[in-house]
């Protein structure tokens, strides 16, 4: 909950074709490191929406390959803030590397030594578990609490709503450090070193075509002592570029934990946790509308309807619980989440 915001309403929904347009023209707003492996030609933006709409139609009883995509409108204006891909299995089920820091012990007796250094191992120990892939807000919209807010922890609904359709945990990959010319600096000094004339752009568009595995076969496997590495390299190892230290945050605070996995390719933590241990989910909540006003002041929170897929909805509003155990909210949301006097609301 973030108090003291009045006069928006943002809406946050899975994305649909008649988003193609306003998709392709955020999509040139991005930088590299921004984008990652966001698609932002207009064909491939069509692909990724078709495949999201066939993932939140599909009945799931095992999770793949489903990737679904959810936008963040701002109703007010009319314009759209933001875009959050959800990957239900990270890498559609392939193996999903990362490096790890772990201390390796050192010990003589005879020579007095008794110590630890930490060393990265490359590992695929995340495999199989659920991926935010991506979370970008409009450069507008940046540094505007709110709108970081509701885009990073939206789709916590989703996952409390329909849990069948994920494995029992979650992590989280940020953005890491990058040049002003957008390109991963761990990337620059350490990874570029084995993989000699792939740079970052050319790595991004491997990934696209899914030959990551291309690039792994080419890295280290440890153990790397930090202390051998640059400066250079040892300055970017865990830390995130500020416009996604928000996002991380937000994560720590709903339960995600650091484990000292670290992505490959741009050095920045990957954090991650059980499902059933995100404080959002733990405490969702559910109650039927019981009134309808054109205004209520206070504090606003994230609620969602109860609907199927496609008909999925969180916005951001204030709300009332009443002592029958029905909620009082405005007009404008119950219009945002396309529901009705006595319908029920999620809410956390």
């Amino acid at each position: 909950m973030i108090q003291g915001f009045r006069g928006d309403m943002m809406i946050y929904r899975p994305v649909t074709l008649d988003d193609l347009g306003a998709l392709e023209a955020f999509s040139k707003t991005l930088g590299v490191g921004t984008a990652g492996a966001f698609q932002t030609d207009r064909s491939g933006l069509e692909q990724v929406i078709l495949h999201s709409m066939d993932s939140f139609c599909r009945p799931v009883h095992t999770p793949g390959d489903e990737v679904y995509v959810f936008v963040l409108w701002e109703e007010t204006e009319n314009e759209l803030v933001g875009i959050y891909k959800l990957a239900a299995v990270v890498n559609g089920g392939r193996k999903f590397f990362s490096y790890q820091i772990r201390d390796v012990h050192q010990f003589s007796p005879v020579l007095g030594v008794d110590k630890s250094l930490p060393a990265l191992f490359l590992v695929n120990e995340l495999t199989g578990a659920t991926l935010p892939s991506s979370q970008v807000l409009h450069p507008k919209y940046r540094g505007k609490g709110r709108y970081a807010y509701v885009l990073c922890s939206a789709f916590l609904f989703y996952i409390g709503r329909f849990p069948w359709r994920f494995p029992k945990r979650v992590i989280g990959e940020y953005r890491g450090c990058y040049d002003s010319q957008n390109r991963s600096l761990f990337w620059k000094h350490f990874v570029q070193r084995f993989s000699k004339s792939v740079d970052y752009t050319t790595y991004l568009q491997l990934l696209r075509n899914g030959l990551e595995e291309e690039v792994i076969g080419l890295l280290p496997k440890g153990p790397i002592f930090l202390e051998l590495l640059s400066e250079e390299i040892q300055s970017t190892i865990g830390q995130t570029h500020v416009e996604a230290q928000p996002a991380l945050k937000l994560n720590m605070r709903q339960g995600f934990q650091n484990t000292g996995h670290i992505s490959y390719s741009s050095g920045a933590p990957i954090l991650e946790t059980c499902i059933q241990d995100l404080k959002q989910i733990s405490a969702q909540q559910s109650a039927p509308i019981g009134d309808l006003v054109s205004s209520l002041h206070g504090p606003r929170f994230l609620m969602s309807n109860a609907c199927s897929n496609l008909d999925f909805r969180v916005c951001y509003a204030p709300f009332v619980e009443e002592e029958d155990g029905s909620v009082t909210t405005t007009q404008q949301a119950a219009r945002s989440l396309q529901l009705r006097k006595d319908e029920r609301i999620c809410y956390s």
